[in-house]
């Protein structure tokens, strides 16, 4: 409490101008964060829209607003509106260090809340896009799900063994590498299932 009174003491302090857009930046986001933090999420809301509506920011700290607001609308489960704004934001800023993330995040509401065609087009997007996102695993792992729940098994089964191929440090990996050999036996293919099971104890001899 005490630090979301001295840092609104800030906020209101400080004049709007150019020339002070460093220090606004700072005191601007810092406010949102202990507000999320204090899940003041109505206040945290304010802070931001301010931010992507004041002339005077840039456009990074608009970015960063967007993608701040959007992950209190994920927090919160307005899943909707979430998925809107990480969407707007890929949009607006394809190039930023975040629009890897803001597809992903997209992408996994859909899924988490069963609709996996949509999920699907956006895990896909995702990979293809940003083929060097550090998601690229997750997004790898929950798009062969959205097939098999499509009873497209050979389709899941192939892209766990591209995971495990691509990503073999993943965490991911050695659940990718045993449902992998689960989906061959699935498909009768025991040659396939024995050479993944045996893989998963070699490579990964502590977990599956």
């Amino acid at each position: 409490d005490k630090a979301i009174t001295e840092m609104t003491a800030l906020y209101e302090a400080i004049p709007d101008t150019k020339g002070n857009r460093p220090m606004l930046e700072k005191v601007y986001f810092k406010l949102g964060q202990l507000f999320a933090m204090d899940k003041e999420n109505d206040l945290a809301r304010e802070v931001y829209a301010n931010i992507r509506e004041n002339d005077i920011f840039g456009n990074e700290a608009k970015a960063k607003a967007l993608f701040e607001l959007a992950g209190i609308e994920k927090r919160v489960e307005n899943y909707r509106k979430a998925i809107e704004l990480y969407l707007e934001f890929v949009e607006k800023h394809k190039k930023h260090i975040d629009a890897d993330n803001a597809l992903y995040f997209a992408a996994w509401i859909h899924h988490s809340m069963k609709e996996y065609d949509d999920a699907r087009t956006l895990f896909e997007r995702q990979i293809k896009e940003y083929p060097k996102s550090d998601v690229r695993d997750e997004s790898l792992w929950f798009l062969a799900w959205t097939h098999f729940k499509n009873n497209q098994v050979k389709k899941a089964m192939g892209l766990l063994r591209t995971l495990v191929k691509d990503v073999p440090e993943s965490q991911s990996a050695p659940r990718a590498a045993y449902f992998a050999a689960k989906f061959a036996l699935r498909l009768k293919q025991d040659d396939g299932a024995r050479a993944g099971f045996q893989k998963v104890i070699a490579d990964y001899p502590l977990t599956y």
